[in-house]
């Protein structure tokens, strides 16, 4: 069992910590949500609720409020994650609950992170670390993993590394596998993503031996242990790792895996990069030659709306499959300007979270 769950479950056994039970099963559903066991964790969550004495711990409503962001994250990638973190993140401050206020900040710059507001990000970052890292050793831990990611993304690869193995060994001493699991995760896709990006800038990164590497040791160990929130996620990983290293056989596969394609009805930004991403796998090997005019909705509107750094993928993708032949009529345009469009909003989307994380301090 995962050391952290394990503690917990001996807490719950404990004569001596009865007071704290409800406390322990709500941090027990927390991890358990992280994992991808939301059935049983919406059941614990009923159980809590339907108590007469739920709510007589603020604690307790507070966790059960961070529960339900991380379901909201991790099952259904919605938007109303934020919003339950932010009402966590409100009540802790007002009952003086410093750790779980740092957590939920933690979580709300994990968010503001992947929603590209950098400067909610950097905020919500410096509750967390430097003077604060005492009093939240697992909201540093997620803030650490957090500001490394962001670190890769911009290519500051020393100050990543410096923050992930701060985020390790946070990890190894409270026992988090799946923190430890998803610093693994993260520093691959991100370092991947670069690594993607800066070949449509025509610069080749050294490592994608090590990506590949890693990739298989994080597909590997998310099977073995049976975590189920990251399966889509792993997936797309390995079929894009595949594609950056030329295994098109490899990749096409999981990208059909991926993709519905008897769906195509509306523009979704990851569909769309799915569905792109394998259509230029098949033309490679002269597979298909699958036009995406009839896919509807999607548009140069529709991909410049796409963040900085999907756009200029998006494009990359676009000229492979012209200059393999692939007809694609929507586009009626020279993608030359397009491109040099997505690269100025990619530069200018790195200057922005290289100023976001400029105004974190992380000493203590």
């Amino acid at each position: 069992m995962i050391p952290l769950l394990a503690n917990i479950e001996m807490k719950l056994r404990s004569p001596d910590l009865v007071s704290y039970h409800d406390e322990l099963v709500v941090e027990r559903a927390c991890y358990l949500a992280r994992i991808g066991y939301f059935d049983e964790v919406e059941q614990t969550l009923k159980h809590l609720r339907s108590s007469p004495t739920f709510g007589s711990s603020a604690r307790v409503a507070v966790l059960a409020m961070i529960c339900d962001g991380l379901v909201l994250l991790f099952r259904d990638q919605s938007g109303g994650a934020r919003d339950r973190f932010l009402r966590a993140k409100v009540v802790a401050k007002s009952t003086q609950a410093e750790d779980l206020y740092r957590m939920a900040s933690a979580w709300i710059a994990h968010i503001d992170f992947g929603a590209a507001a950098y400067e909610d990000m950097a905020t919500a970052l410096q509750v967390c670390v430097g003077h604060n890292e005492a009093q939240g050793e697992s909201a540093a831990l997620r803030a650490y993993i957090v500001a490394a990611n962001a670190a890769t993304y911009i290519g500051a690869f020393d100050k990543a590394k410096q923050w992930y193995r701060i985020a390790h060994t946070k990890a190894v001493r409270s026992g988090d596998q799946v923190s430890i699991e998803a610093i693994i995760y993260n520093r691959t896709v991100f370092r991947l993503g670069r690594a993607r990006v800066m070949r449509c800038l025509g610069v080749e990164d050294a490592s994608a031996a090590f990506i590949s590497m890693e990739v298989s040791s994080a597909a590997a160990y998310y099977a073995a242990v049976g975590y189920k929130s990251l399966n889509h996620l792993i997936l797309a990983i390995q079929a894009r790792v595949s594609m950056f290293l030329g295994h098109f056989a490899d990749a096409i596969p999981r990208f059909e895996a991926l993709v519905d394609s008897g769906k195509k009805v509306s523009f979704e930004p990851d569909q769309l990069m799915l569905e792109l991403e394998l259509a230029a796998c098949r033309a490679k090997l002269g597979v298909s030659n699958e036009d995406p005019s009839d896919w509807r909705g999607i548009s140069l509107d529709a991909i410049s709306k796409l963040d900085p750094d999907d756009r200029l993928l998006c494009i990359d993708v676009l000229r492979s499959l012209l200059e393999a032949g692939v007809r694609i009529d929507f586009l009626g345009a020279d993608l030359r300007s397009e491109f040099e469009s997505a690269v100025l909003g990619y530069e200018e989307e790195v200057r922005r979270v290289s100023r976001a994380l400029s105004t974190v301090s992380f000493d203590n």
